[in-house]
């Protein structure tokens, strides 16, 4: 299995850049509706998959870096949340899931640092997945 690296993915990016990323999490929960089934793909330290853990009926965190994932099922137990679910994995593809089996699919603050091509296979898996797709990032 592909595991991503970076030098700020776990508790650096926990500290640092999740807590500048709130507002941007308050409008992408306000767009989805109460008991909602989401996934959100690419959740990093699952900050945004945690906080919609209150609203919605299911979340799925789909990351691809080891140690974001110890980092998000770590905040999960501390919480504990049960209607939650990290998995590692490549989110240009998951056969796991059935074609519409989220209400919404989110992106958040991932598509930017990928290449075109697989900028464009997520964004077509995540299709897949929900009957709404909500992507938010600056590129």
């Amino acid at each position: 299995m592909k595991n991503k690296k970076h030098y700020y993915d776990g508790r650096f990016y926990e500290l640092v850049i999740d807590p500048a990323l709130g507002e941007i999490r308050e409008i992408i929960i306000k767009q989805i509706e109460t008991k909602a089934k989401v996934v959100d793909l690419g959740c990093g330290t699952g900050a945004l998959a945690l906080e919609l853990a209150s609203k919605c009926s299911e979340v799925v965190g789909v990351e691809l870096s080891a140690k974001m994932v110890t980092l998000a099922k770590k905040r999960q137990t501390e919480r504990g949340i049960n209607n939650l679910n990290f998995i590692q994995a490549d989110a240009t593809a998951l056969p796991a899931f059935r074609d519409k089996s989220f209400d919404y699919a989110v992106i958040s603050m991932v598509i930017h640092e990928m290449s075109s091509v697989t900028r464009i296979a997520i964004l077509k898996e995540a299709r897949r997945l929900a009957k709404k797709v909500i992507v938010a990032d600056y590129l």
